[in-house]
């Protein structure tokens, strides 16, 4: 196996800024990558008013939608009332679908 340290002490100090750039270019990348895989992370499920703004709709029009017989199902969590962001996406599919 080479040493890294003699390796190093061979190249030009421009040679080295060269390869510290390229290494922090590529660090640079890996964690722009997490971080936006981080970002794009939602949560499945949406309390009433989130599932309302995820519809586009207002809390009011949502709730009128939910009341009615192919509205969104209302899920429970611990007593309170969620929606699955899967379950609205396939919601607003149909409802495309369905459009002439």
């Amino acid at each position: 196996m080479p040493d890294v340290e003699t390796e190093l002490d061979d190249l030009s100090t421009e040679e080295l800024l060269q390869q510290f750039i390229a290494t922090n270019k590529k660090l640079l990348a890996v964690v722009q990558e997490i971080a936006t895989t981080l970002k794009t992370s939602e949560p499945e499920l949406l309390r009433p008013a989130e599932a309302a703004e995820f519809c586009g709709v207002s809390l009011a029009k949502f709730n009128e939608l939910v009341g009615s017989p192919r509205g969104p199902k209302k899920l429970s969590l611990g007593g309170m009332p969620v929606y699955s962001r899967t379950q609205l996406k396939k919601y607003i599919e149909n409802l495309k679908e369905m459009r002439p």
